[in-house]
């Protein structure tokens, strides 16, 4: 009996990623492709572009998205893309499409990752079957959970990257300041993301107008933030940036007591791994007053492997395969 031919997607605010395959043991990646959503009126044509390229047709799809999912319908968060499930099985011709909330699929996807794929933060003592949590810093803030139900992990989104930004000093609060004069509630997504990256630099710029450099301001674009290290303003928005998701991640494991370890994924963190390295993260991290001590036992995970979203979807699609049977 043929293996049936899935397609996966990870979705995010900037970037979409499609892979097919065949749900072989392992996978057979059959095509590949990522795409650049400003350069789509929608999902759907990029689903029916990168179909167009493949003689396979595949069975199912299972397509993580940044953004909630309800009856399988989901809302782009930082793209304004709204669509469903059905939707998008009529456009690209393909049976049946399944939605699941991209964070979900990282904590499916965590499950199959080896050392090789993260850099060490602390290593704590993981717990057998102790929550899990996930928090992934890209175009916006994600994060979810992992609970052991008795036999199995099972995965939780959140939207917990859109609770309230907390300023920790007075540098923090000139922040939180500016952000609010501009958004009214500033939450944690504000400074911890992608643009939050930029939101950090264009406070210090008013700060330190004489450091800042006016090429980076017109091009709005985080990336050059953390291609210039070197740059004393780039250099302080960074530092900033990464306190925060120190301080973020440590809220995050205090409310599950995540002793089975805190995993930080998403496309910012892997290319900084250095700056997570030299301790700002993890004296934000730990800084949580009497309760800093109980910290210092969770592991801290930062995954550099760059599929781990996709590995969830896999997981989903053969789960949704196994269950319609």
């Amino acid at each position: 009996m043929a293996k049936p031919v899935v397609l996966v997607g990870d979705i995010g605010g900037t970037n979409t990623r499609f892979e097919l395959l065949r749900l072989a043991d392992p996978p057979q990646v059959l095509l590949v492709q990522n795409y650049q959503n400003d350069d789509y009126p929608d999902l759907g044509a990029i689903g029916r572009e990168f179909l167009g390229q493949s003689p396979v047709s595949p069975d199912l799809a299972c397509l993580a998205v940044a953004g909630p999912v309800e009856d399988n319908s989901m809302n782009l968060t930082n793209r304004g893309w709204r669509v469903s499930g059905s939707e998008l099985a009529t456009q690209m011709g393909i049976p049946h499409v399944h939605l699941i909330n991209d964070l979900e699929a990282v904590g499916y996807g965590i499950r199959f990752l080896h050392p090789q794929d993260w850099v060490v933060l602390q290593e704590g003592t993981v717990v057998p079957q102790a929550p899990i949590g996930v928090v992934a810093a890209g175009t916006g803030l994600g994060e979810c959970f992992l609970t052991w139900d008795g036999q199995k992990y099972r995965v939780w989104p959140s939207e917990g990257g859109h609770t309230d930004f907390a300023p920790r000093n007075d540098r923090e609060l000139g922040l939180w300041k500016y952000l609010q004069s501009q958004f009214g509630r500033v939450s944690a997504e504000r400074v911890v993301s992608g643009p939050g990256l930029w939101n950090i630099y264009s406070y210090l710029a008013q700060v330190f107008p004489e450091q800042a450099r006016p090429e980076i301001l017109a091009a709005k674009n985080p990336a050059l933030i953390t291609e210039n290290l070197h740059d004393p303003l780039c250099s302080q928005t960074v530092d900033i940036f990464v306190a925060n998701y120190g301080s973020e991640a440590g809220n995050l494991a205090l409310k599950l007591l995540a002793r089975g370890g805190i995993y930080l994924t998403g496309g910012i963190a892997p290319r900084l791994v250095e700056r997570f390295q030299q301790g700002g993260f993890m004296r934000a991290f730990l800084d949580k007053g009497r309760m800093g001590p109980l910290l210092v036992s969770i592991p801290i995970f930062l995954v550099t492997a760059t599929r781990v979203g996709l590995l969830g979807a896999i997981e989903a699609a053969r789960q949704y395969i196994k269950d319609s049977g």
